[in-house]
């Protein structure tokens, strides 16, 4: 045995001993790879979450300092909310499933010519 040097004079409850103790060890590393793995995911998970807030929120602030009227700020607060606070599938996570419903970017831009056409 080369990984479990035996002695020759051994006894089978020694090498039992011998063999646990290996099993425990190894069963111990590889439990704590995994828990590292998962805590590795989690804080990626929770990165790339954060990283698309911020830039959700700059985009916001972008979009209600151009809009020129409270009906196109309003749509674009509505919509830029949903996609803040919508649950985003990160790829790090398993059991992540993509949001129910997408960017409704077309009624927005349908309600900001409304106004616009209105105003006129």
């Amino acid at each position: 045995m080369v990984f479990v040097p035996v002695k020759p004079d051994a006894t089978t409850p020694q090498v039992i001993q011998l063999f646990t103790s290996k099993v425990v060890i190894l069963g111990l590393l590889f439990t704590a790879t995994i828990w590292c793995g998962r805590l590795y995911k989690a804080a990626r998970h929770q990165s790339a979450i954060n990283k698309h807030w911020a830039n959700a929120l700059r985009t916001f602030q972008a979009f209600t300092k151009a809009a020129s009227d409270d009906t196109a700020r309003s749509a674009v607060l509505m919509e830029t909310t949903k996609s803040i606070f919508a649950i985003t599938p990160s790829g790090y996570l398993e059991n992540e499933s993509s949001p129910d419903g997408g960017l409704k970017i077309v009624e927005v831009v349908k309600h900001a010519t409304q106004a616009v056409a209105s105003v006129k």
